[in-house]
């Protein structure tokens, strides 16, 4: 085929795309702003027992791969917690990002994908009807048929796109979740009630959004997300009050520790 696929930014999305176009047979090449290594958070993602079989790969180590722990949820005012238990046999699984991205990228980089990294993707590529025709990559034209915006949530393809494609590039307050994620240890010796378990907290400390707390490779995986901003020192104030509810969180930060933001809403769309 003599059609040439562009995909700005190897985010999940794009990389799964790319690969199974190029798989279909069309020349896919992907234009990445970060280096190689610097790609995935440090943290552990999760994802469908089926998610690989869907996405058409074959090729991965199931022992990085560990079952989520069950759910316990709990109302603002932490009374009468619900649990829930699902079948061993469908349990989603958690496996590290950074080992996810490599199994996105080997995958697509295996099936023919091009992939371009240190490339800036400036905008889209547009003809003199305001057409998209491409990307502008480094400041040069990049023509392609067709392009993917795999960019992230302040995409400049989705930026630079005329008012006639009908997008409105703007997020309200409850659009974006706000996110600290981080690992610390574990105090030693102490038990707290349901501490083995995947502890799910709505509008804990008055946060407008979720905290949660559970053990990840003998640590303590904490997470504070909110819709309203958020800040280092709010998201300490959150785990100062974490650590009233669950003692077994330490203070020492052992991976992570940073603030992303992540889009709630459904991506744009045309």
């Amino acid at each position: 085929m003599s059609k040439k696929i562009i995909v700005a930014g190897a985010g999940h999305g794009g990389l799964v795309a790319a690969a199974y176009l190029a798989e279909q047979g069309y020349e896919t090449e992907i234009f990445e702003q970060k280096k190689r290594e610097e790609l995935g958070y440090d943290w552990h993602d999760t994802i469908g027992r089926d998610t690989f079989r869907i996405a058409g790969i074959s090729e991965y180590d199931s022992s990085k791969m560990t079952p989520r722990r069950d759910s316990t949820f709990y109302a603002p005012s932490m009374k009468t917690p619900v649990s829930f238990d699902r079948d061993p046999a469908r349990t989603a699984l958690e496996i590290e990002r950074k080992y996810l991205y490599d199994i996105l990228i080997e995958n697509a980089e295996k099936k023919g994908v091009k992939i371009n990294y240190t490339a800036e993707v400036c905008g889209p590529l547009l003809d003199k009807n305001g057409d998209v025709r491409g990307l502008v990559v480094d400041g040069k034209e990049v023509p392609g048929d067709l392009v993917i915006d795999s960019a992230g949530l302040f995409s400049p393809v989705i930026a630079g796109l005329p008012a006639k494609y009908g997008i409105v590039n703007q997020y309200t307050e409850n659009d974006i979740f706000h996110t600290f994620r981080a690992y610390y240890n574990l105090v030693e010796g102490v038990k707290t009630k349901h501490m083995e378990r995947f502890n799910i907290f709505f509008r804990f400390n008055g946060i407008k959004g979720i905290a949660w707390f559970k053990i990840s490779d003998g640590m303590a995986d904490v997470l504070v997300g909110s819709v309203k901003p958020l800040d280092h020192a709010k998201a300490q104030e959150v785990l100062a009050g974490m650590r009233k509810v669950q003692p077994a969180l330490g203070d020492k930060l052992l991976r992570g520790g940073q603030i992303v933001d992540i889009p709630i809403k459904s991506t744009h769309s045309l």
